[in-house]
This record gives structure tokens, C-alpha cells and sequence, in this order.
């Protein structure tokens, strides 16, 4: 069976905090890109692995992390009955470091 891995790019000071454990989610909007690659047929897609890219270079530094689960929330001050993509967000809980 193949590994499933997610490629994302990140600022350099949350790479760094998730490099040394200290972060252990990361959030990201529910914009179309994100929707596609998190969400297939309204289930959470599930993947062994996130390559976080610290930059768009071809030697931009990378971490790779275990992916535990993937949630949705909606801000605060939202409806939950008539948010929109834009008023929720997803939370990616990461594991551990594996290279």
C-alpha cells in the first residue's frame, strides 16, 4: 500500500514551532484548495503524513509529520446553521516528527 502524504507550505516560525513540538495543530481556512484536498465525499480524508515546506524553493527546508485526525469548527462569531466556507476553519492535529 502506498503512503498517503499531504504537501503544505508554512511561515518559517510555525515550522519551527512544529519542528520542536511545541505546535501540535495547525489550522488552515475552508477555502476550495484546502476543501478538495481535506474533505472527499463529506468525510475527513486521512493521511499517513504532512510535508510542511518552509518556502516555494526546490531546497526549501522540510519536516515531515504524522497526521492523527483532521476537524472542522466555525469561528466564534458565526452561525453554525449559515456559516460559510469562509466563517469555518479546519484544525489538522499532528503526531509525531518522522524526518
Amino acid at each position: 500500500m502506498t503512503k498517503k502524504t499531504l504537501f503544505l507550505t508554512i511561515k518559517k516560525e510555525s515550522f519551527d514551532k512544529i519542528k520542536s513540538g511545541e505546535k501540535t495543530e495547525e489550522e488552515r481556512q475552508c477555502k476550495p484548495f484546502y476543501i478538495s484536498r481535506l474533505l472527499k465525499l463529506n468525510e475527513f480524508v486521512k493521511y499517513d503524513s504532512i510535508v510542511f515546506i518552509n518556502g516555494r524553493r526546490k531546497d526549501s527546508p522540510q519536516i515531515e509529520i504524522e497526521h492523527i485526525k483532521t476537524d472542522i469548527y466555525v469561528y466564534e462569531d458565526c452561525q453554525e446553521d449559515t456559516a460559510k466556507d469562509e466563517d469555518c476553519y479546519f484544525m489538522i492535529s499532528l503526531g509525531k516528527v518522522i524526518s
